[in-house]
């Protein structure tokens, strides 16, 4: 439309019959420099969605397109995010010196947005949703559900990923100014001015001396605007508060370090997904952006980039008395295994079993003689031990060893059942 509007104001300025008053011509002018200003800066900009299968990207989108039923299934979806400026907010905001333009009252901008499936194997198709000269147009939102036990884990391993496709389509010198302008974004932050002062009533702010970064932050930087939504945020109402703040932290920490804002959202609260759209055309474009930071409500908090740090986490850390980890362990724990027993071999403890007996009988003195002048050596029990020795295959492991004490219990009672038998005979 932009273009096509272009044509037409050059197509009658170019026009032999134009000989329009002078007031026209510079109305003319006007339209032609704005229309070429918006060609300029409202192009190039890419919005790419990342997550796990079950992080919540679908309803987002529906959210974000406010559409009840959108289309899903595809490796990689295409969708067009339709923005229209709130022109009450278009005289405050960010005093950023890398700001771009803002649109007008009547404009509204469409903007391209992929959605990648929660797949891993499907990766390689970012290259083709990340913005064709530099990450620097590229947007990454990174879901991740309030329900998954390892939230940290999966908005690392998206990162990785995201990090693998910037080395492989862009240059070296590309992603380095990349890099340079997110930091600069960073470090120009400032909170947005009041509702009652407008940006041309603070001159100067965007000339102030740039601070370095704080030690943490922006330590894996991929040159692209990175957002982290929350998905599924009424769940910190049927949750404890100690474990809602230790999500926080961890997933405050990963920002800090990437560089990343922090939007939590929920179906059943429209309010910050509004605002995540607002949000996605301020980093995509830098239009003008008023919100702050909102750390009250817990299931719509937001973090713009640039505004945390480690002291604020530290704040919410030194709430929580309990001392276990932040993050689910991930380390191989080390089982302590109990000794393994092994049974000593059935012939074995019989041959011993039948030289305890033979000593014990030689110590008595004892010898028992059936009436056919039989010695102990021919009775029926000395036969058993003879036959189990020498009729039965050696085997491992049967039965555990007994101990001496056991061991002569069980010989007593033998001797006992053996005189009955012969008492009875």
């Amino acid at each position: 439309m932009v273009d096509a509007l272009n044509l037409n104001f050059n197509h009658a300025i170019a026009s032999p019959r134009n000989a329009e008053p002078e007031e026209e011509k510079i109305w003319t002018k006007i339209l032609t420099e704005v229309s070429a200003k918006s060609r300029n800066t409202m192009q190039g900009a890419s919005i790419i969605v990342l997550g796990d299968s079950a992080a919540g990207k679908t309803s987002l989108l529906s959210k974000l397109e406010k559409i009840d039923n959108p289309n899903k299934g595809s490796a990689l979806e295409y969708h067009c995010l339709s923005v229209q400026p709130d022109a009450r907010d278009s005289s405050y905001a960010y005093s950023l010196g890398t700001a771009g333009g803002a649109l007008g009252p009547a404009e509204n901008l469409t903007l391209p947005l992929w959605v990648l499936d929660g797949n891993e194997k499907f990766a390689p198709l970012l290259r083709h949703a990340l913005s064709a000269n530099t990450p620097s147009k590229t947007v990454v939102i990174i879901a991740v559900s309030l329900d998954n036990p390892s939230p940290v884990h999966s908005l690392r391993r998206w990162a990785s990923i995201v990090a693998k496709e910037i080395a492989s389509k862009y240059e070296p010198a590309v992603v380095n100014e990349a890099k340079q302008g997110q930091e600069r974004f960073w470090q120009e932050y400032v909170e947005p001015l009041e509702s009652s002062m407008t940006a041309s009533m603070a001159p100067g702010l965007e000339d102030t001396g740039l601070l370095p970064l704080e030690q943490g932050v922006l330590t894996e930087n991929y040159g692209v605007s990175m957002i982290v939504v929350v998905t599924k945020a009424d769940l910190v109402n049927e949750r404890s508060e100690q474990a809602m703040d230790k999500v926080l932290c961890d997933v405050r920490r990963f920002c800090l370090q990437y560089g990343a804002a922090l939007v939590y959202t929920t179906t059943k609260n429209p309010k910050n997904t509004q605002l995540l759209a607002k949000y996605i055309v301020h980093r995509a474009y830098g239009l003008p952006f008023t919100t702050s930071a909102q750390m009250i409500d817990r299931d719509t908090i937001f973090v713009p980039a640039g505004w945390d740090s480690e002291k604020k986490i530290e704040i919410v850390r030194s709430n929580i008395t309990e001392i276990d980890v932040l993050e689910p362990n991930r380390e191989k724990v080390n089982v302590v295994k109990e000794p393994e027993v092994i049974a000593e071999d059935t012939q074995v403890f019989l041959a011993r079993f039948a030289d305890m007996l033979a000593k014990d009988s030689a110590t008595n003195g004892q010898k028992k003689v059936d009436d056919a002048g039989a010695t102990a050596s021919d009775s029926p029990l000395a036969s058993f031990f003879s036959n189990l020795l020498k009729d039965k295959p050696q085997s491992t492991r049967t039965a555990a060893p007994v101990s001496e004490e056991q061991q002569q219990a069980q010989i007593e009672k033998i001797f006992q059942k053996s005189d009955e038998t012969d008492s009875a005979a």
